[in-house]
């Protein structure tokens, strides 16, 4: 997804991840029960567990949570 996103508007400021300890990429991963800072959108893009995993961001995070299926359906 991060090569799709190179050369646009869009700011990819981190990424969140349960395994983030043996992901390697070009922004930080962190575990979803480490502090997340703020941004302007978390976007999920494991659309099967899209409902689990908003209810457990939700509780950590402020910002809006959205499905990568919104983003797409929405471009």
């Amino acid at each position: 997804m991060l090569d799709e996103l190179r050369d646009t508007e869009v700011e990819v400021k981190y990424g969140i991840d349960r395994d983030a300890d043996a992901i390697y990429s070009d922004v930080d991963v962190f575990k979803p029960d480490e502090l997340l800072e703020e941004t302007d959108v978390v976007v999920v893009t494991a659309v099967h567990y899209y409902d689990e995993i908003e209810k457990m961001l939700s509780g950590k995070v402020k910002s809006r949570i959205v499905s990568i299926e919104d983003v797409v359906w929405e471009a």
